[in-house]
């Protein structure tokens, strides 16, 4: 069995670092070089370990929304229709999802199955056009 990983605070550093760039799980512990497991068991076991990873794991979204809300206070109609789409869904886009379907299908009608299990007699299907 390998030994347990202990947490320091660069390794904590350098997952705090990938997370406020929007960096996935996978990426903060390959650059941490740490296990992924360890960091599950670190995130099970300590509270205020997990609340510090949650906040870092949450920054990138909350700077995007600020810069999304200051570009719409500095006048940008673009970032203010799109706070209005995510506030209240009169604003989204409409889709249209109407489409025209042209089937050219062929009717085939298959003759009745025999009673007669043994019958191996074969009758080709009738089309009509």
């Amino acid at each position: 069995m390998a030994r347990p990983t202990i947490r320091s605070t660069e390794i904590e550093d350098k997952l705090v670092e990938i997370f406020h760039i929007d960096g996935t799980v996978n990426e903060a512990c390959s650059q941490a070089g740490i296990w992924r497991t360890t960091y599950y068991e670190w995130l099970e076991k300590d509270e205020a370990f997990a609340n510090k990873m949650a906040q870092a794991q949450d920054y990138a979204f909350i700077v995007a929304r600020k810069t999304l809300f200051n570009a719409a206070s500095n006048g940008s109609e673009k970032a203010a229709v799109e706070i209005l789409k995510r506030r209240d869904k009169r604003y989204n886009d409409k889709i249209d999802q109407t489409s025209n379907v042209n089937l050219n299908a062929k009717v085939v009608t298959l003759p009745p199955l025999s009673d007669d299990a043994g019958d191996s007699t074969t009758t080709e299907p009738v089309t009509s056009d």
